[in-house]
């Protein structure tokens, strides 16, 4: 074996290698500049009327959600429901752990935030 000419022969594969893996990249790069063309005028072409949709969608359900905080309980339709819960309490832990055992006014820790209303699925 003429190990210096089968060197030459593995450099002239690792070449052609090399050329064959660049111009498959850059014909890949033809294909998805094409392809990316095509998706952004699918994009624009959806663009307004998804947002459309999704702006009167947002403003429908923000009246719905003050509908039912209004009414004050949850309304079940067919394939949605806005459920109302009342406010969570919290307590301020630190003062009611150092008054606790001393003075029984614990209520004036007391904190209740608003109530809520969220947006489920039927099931």
């Amino acid at each position: 074996m003429d190990i210096v000419k089968e060197l030459d022969r593995l450099a002239d594969l690792k070449d052609e290698l090399a050329a064959r893996h660049a111009a498959k990249d850059l014909a890949r790069k033809e294909v998805l500049v094409k392809v990316q063309t095509e998706l952004d005028t699918l994009d624009f072409a959806y663009a307004d009327p998804i947002a459309a949709l999704l702006s009167e969608a947002d403003t429908l359900e923000a009246e719905i959600k003050d509908a039912v905080l209004t009414l004050g309980k949850s309304v079940k339709a067919t394939r949605l429901q806005m459920a109302w819960a009342k406010g969570r309490v919290s307590w301020d832990t630190k003062g009611i752990e150092g008054l606790a055992k001393v003075y029984p006014v614990l209520l004036d820790f007391r904190k209740e935030g608003p109530p809520s209303v969220s947006l489920r699925a039927v099931k």
